[in-house]
């Protein structure tokens, strides 16, 4: 059928009665916000986490979209930020995305980050400078959970939706996926 604007409008209002002022209602991991910015929901995630939290260590890779990272980069509190380098690794010749987890888990495990401590690790969906996809999310999601109890996960999807078919697995076993 037809969307008429009206019908349109009403999608949004009622998507929007899930958001009253900057706070998510019930439990922010099942609900919907809204944002004109894929930065600005990571702020509010951001904000949501840090004021349930009140200290994390965020881990982040050379592979995130600028925005996001000055928006990583305004939560820093001294040594919390820990990027990963992998972009210079991922882009070289023989290097399979099959290898992505491991390399991503051991570079990880070389930060020396306590398993109780309490994470924030960002993930990219598509890499913007090249489209690449990264496809073993899922896995990677589940093996850092694995070893670190108290993490959330926030996948930057900004560069998946609308381009690639993003799976019902992924938006499950992410906290956060915003676009």
């Amino acid at each position: 059928p037809n969307l008429s604007y009206k019908g349109f409008k009403s999608v949004f209002t009622e998507l929007s009665k899930l958001v009253e002022g900057d706070q998510i209602k019930g439990n922010f991991h099942n609900d919907i916000s809204l944002h004109g910015k894929t930065t600005t929901a990571f702020k509010h995630i951001m904000d949501l986490v840090i004021k349930q939290w009140k200290k994390v260590e965020i881990i982040c890779a050379d592979t995130d979209y600028g925005t996001i990272t000055e928006a990583i980069n305004s939560y820093n509190t001294g040594e919390n930020i820990h990027r990963i380098e992998i972009k210079d690794d991922i882009f070289k010749d023989g290097f399979s995305l099959s290898e992505v987890n491991l390399f991503y888990l051991k570079k990880l495990k070389d930060k020396n980050i306590h398993r109780s401590s309490k994470l924030v690790v960002v993930l990219t969906h598509v890499l913007s400078e090249s489209g690449l996809v990264l496809d073993n999310i899922p896995q990677l999601v589940k093996d850092i959970k694995s070893k670190y109890k108290n993490t959330v996960i926030i996948i930057d999807g900004a560069q998946a939706l609308g381009n690639i078919q993003v799976s019902k697995e992924i938006l499950q076993l992410s906290d956060f996926y915003i676009s």
